[in-house]
């Protein structure tokens, strides 16, 4: 299966000790998609990101090791944030209801 891994520009929302679903939600937009994960699994997605094996990584854009606030979505578009222990379901915003959607107000939002 494969992953999309978004982590974000901003330093407020990747270094939060404290991950909240909703501020990620609404922050999508400081987000970029930076690789492609192939693996079983969030967890393996996880480990992968962080130790290897780097065949198993499309990388997209320069990436740090996957970390607590990092967005990681499914092949169902389902949308999950890395907690401080696991991973949550993430709701997107209310106004979003699909990929294409999220895609689209993403670039609005980042003035593209």
């Amino acid at each position: 299966m494969k992953y999309q891994v978004m982590q974000s520009k901003s330093s407020e929302v990747w270094a939060s000790l404290m991950p909240n679903g909703e501020d990620i939600a609404n922050s999508l937009h400081t987000y970029d998609l930076v690789a492609t994960i192939e693996a079983d699994n969030l967890d393996q997605v996880f480990e992968i990101g962080n130790i290897g094996p780097k065949s198993k990584i499309e990388q997209r854009l320069p990436m740090r090791s996957i970390s607590v606030s990092d967005v990681i979505v499914d092949e169902n578009s389902d949308y999950y944030f890395v907690d401080i222990v696991g991973f949550k379901k993430l709701s997107l915003p209310s106004k979003i209801k699909t990929h294409s959607e999220l895609e689209a107000w993403i670039k609005l939002a980042q003035g593209e």
